[in-house]
């Protein structure tokens, strides 16, 4: 009872946060930004490779260069010059998510320095790591079980490449991403906080980032 009813404060809280969130940066964007944000990390070196529980119909590929079969596929369900650049660039990946041959989602992955938008953070990665970003599961695919199948096999090609640590954030108020985030394995990292008014920035949370 006790359990339950502190799931239900803590989905009011990010609830009531996201709303708080949500309005400032809509309408206060020109001199204010407020972002709560949730850093997980997962330690590959002491897991396995994760069991998948995926539908027969679920596939994920992970995507070579802009040449790709798949990536001209997938860019014709998600047009943005942004792509272009990431796939082009060495140190990201894409992953895309199929449902009988058609594109349900996509994620990809820094090895490298990841600037982090919503915060104007570089987080800096070292060799071994990576950072899972910008994820995304359209409305119609949504309930199948795709993204956690997807930060799974995400893991495991990190774990068969010799990579040490994976990290992923998400805003404190999306919470059917924590979730996913969760039941794939993560363990919170850090809670980050980041405010800038005017010409003033800072940040909360991320001075003390550790392994």
């Amino acid at each position: 009872m006790i359990s339950r009813y502190k799931k239900i404060v803590n989905a009011w809280r990010l609830y009531r946060f996201g709303i708080i969130r949500i309005a400032i940066n809509k309408y206060f964007s020109g001199f204010i930004c407020l972002e709560k944000f949730i850093l997980y990390k997962y330690d590959l070196r002491n897991k396995k490779l994760l069991e998948s529980q995926k539908r027969e119909a679920v596939c994920i590929h992970k995507l070579k260069d802009e040449k790709d079969e798949l990536f001209k596929k997938f860019h014709q369900k998600f047009p943005s010059k942004e792509f272009i650049k990431r796939i082009q660039d060495p140190h990201k990946t894409c992953y895309v998510a199929l449902i009988n041959e058609k594109v349900a989602g996509y994620g990809w992955v820094a090895s490298k320095e990841l600037f982090i938008d919503s915060l104007n953070y570089n987080f800096p990665l070292e060799e071994g790591e990576f950072f899972i970003f910008a994820c995304y599961v359209p409305k119609e695919n949504r309930g199948q079980g795709i993204y956690p199948e997807m930060l799974r096999e995400i893991l495991n090609d990190g774990i068969k490449r010799g990579k040490e640590r994976a990290y992923i954030g998400v805003s404190a108020a999306n919470a059917g991403s924590i979730r996913g985030i969760e039941k794939a394995g993560f363990e919170q990292l850090r809670t980050v906080r980041y405010l800038q008014f005017l010409s003033m920035k800072k940040w909360a949370g991320l001075e003390k980032v550790e392994a």
